[in-house]
């Protein structure tokens, strides 16, 4: 029941054209360098000046509290924290201009973060952007015409569509988990011991 960890998630063919530990270590570096590009494309979104843009990029990319995922092999997180700009920049250019091609890119993002090693950061980042989605329906950003109500149907519609597309890209990663919900006895180690006991056996006691 923990799904099929980064196996259908696209950088995970460089561990069939290098030895595992080497493809481990390029995927770590390229999501670096993409948290870094795709924090450029979501700031770029504001209309800040290249300077302003650059140095967000660069603090983004080199966070401890992200690089320092590396020392741990902390991928799946990686991936997510990676994602996340590309996944609110599409959003808010699609809120904007009301393509449906961003609005399909977007799905396909967020199809990508489901797919990572860590789907509990991808549930995270989903709660966010759908705060964001709502937000932009009644806010625009600065400079960007008010939606009217037919405009905030089409863009609620496309929204829609988004999420939907994600989930069926990342059907394959969720489908398993969801027959294992359905007979947890025949699959779960964790479901013949549900009680408290069993429960909080997990947690770090303070002694």
């Amino acid at each position: 029941d923990a799904t099929h960890g980064d196996t259908l998630f696209p950088a995970s063919l460089l561990h069939f054209l290098m030895p595992v530990y080497r493809g481990m270590g390029h995927k770590l570096l390229l999501h670096i360098f993409l948290a870094g590009a795709f924090m450029g494309f979501y700031l770029r979104t504001f209309g800040l000046r290249p300077v302003a843009v650059w140095w967000g990029a660069f603090a983004y990319m080199l966070s401890p509290i992200f690089v320092s995922y590396v020392y741990a092999g902390q991928d799946g997180k990686m991936y997510v924290v990676s994602l996340l700009p590309l996944v609110l920049g599409l959003l808010e250019r699609g809120m904007r201009t009301g393509s449906a091609r961003t609005f399909s890119l977007l799905g396909l993002s967020i199809g990508l973060s489901i797919l990572s090693a860590h789907i509990q950061m991808a549930y995270h980042l989903m709660w966010f952007v759908a705060g964001v989605f709502v937000l932009r329906l009644f806010f625009p950003l600065a400079g960007a015409e008010p939606l009217t109500g037919t405009g905030r149907i089409r863009r609620a519609g496309l929204f829609g569509g988004a999420l939907a597309l994600g989930l069926l890209l990342a059907a394959i990663q969720l489908l398993p988990a969801v027959a294992y919900v359905k007979d947890p006895a025949g699959f779960s180690v964790r479901s013949t011991k549900t009680d408290y006991e069993h429960a909080t056996s997990w947690c770090l006691h303070p002694e």
